[in-house]
């Protein structure tokens, strides 16, 4: 029970509470899997990630079969930037549950930022294929397939058509498409709930790339930078911008 509100209390952003609730279920019963995990995402949620470490490596030292466990320790090292340690626990969820689009989909995102990108399109082509019709992954798959020197444009216009492009970011897809301009991006209108900075970071990485994939590389670092500016550190897009950034300014 005491557990159980606990994710009550995380289901509402209550960490704290949350943390209490589990520390209790802990001290009744201290072989808890599942209380371990409860309290190692609310550790993550508040950006406590050893803790939350230190918890999910607990969850799975008891119950080594469940695949969420090392799912959630995986998004911990991702939020650390350790990515390769990141993509390790996401192999193995995938090995314990192989059809977890939530996971398919992280590890997609660890491998693009790390620049394996036919790696990352393989991930992103799976989860398009288990789940609902999603602009993101679309996107990706498509930035990931060209990366690594795929023609992704059929498969594009593919899953595009499942898609209302009349909602962000369909805009930057048409843009991919052919069917629309840099300008036409910068000027179309994010969903509810976009704060500007969260817009911007987002439409600048999309754009980046178009440029780069073009061969316009000077832009295509400008661009980089202005997503990377605007500090939404939490959104995919500002994670692939750093990377892409890295290696452009390597090179």
């Amino acid at each position: 029970a005491l557990a159980n509100r606990g994710d009550s209390y995380s289901s509402r952003g209550e960490f704290g509470r949350a943390i209490e609730d589990y520390d209790q279920a802990i001290l009744i019963d201290p072989t808890f899997a599942y209380a371990y995990n409860g309290r190692g995402n609310a550790y993550r949620a508040q950006s406590q990630y050893d803790r939350a470490i230190e918890d999910f490596d607990q969850a799975i030292r008891l119950d080594p079969s469940e695949a969420d466990v090392f799912y959630n320790r995986g998004r911990a090292f991702h939020a650390k930037n350790r990515y390769d340690r990141a993509i390790e626990d996401y192999d193995q969820a995938i090995r314990l549950a192989p059809n977890d689009a939530k996971t398919l989909y992280s590890r997609a995102g660890a491998r693009l930022i790390l620049g394996q990108f036919a790696a990352a399109s393989a991930d992103y082509m799976k989860r398009l294929s288990l789940d609902e019709p999603d602009p993101y992954p679309t996107l990706f798959l498509y930035i990931s397939q060209a990366r690594s020197g795929v023609d992704g444009r059929s498969e594009l216009a593919v899953n595009a058509a499942k898609l209302d492009l009349s909602k962000w970011p369909g805009a930057a897809i048409k843009l991919f498409l052919g069917q629309s301009s840099p300008e036409a991006v910068l000027s179309a209108r994010p969903n509810s709930g976009f704060t500007k900075a969260e817009w911007e970071c987002e439409a600048y990485f999309y754009l980046a790339e178009f440029e780069l994939l073009r061969g316009s590389k000077a832009k295509a670092v400008e661009l980089f930078r202005k997503s990377v500016a605007t500090g939404v550190s939490r959104f995919s897009e500002f994670q692939f911008a750093e990377a892409e950034l890295a290696r452009l300014e390597a090179k």
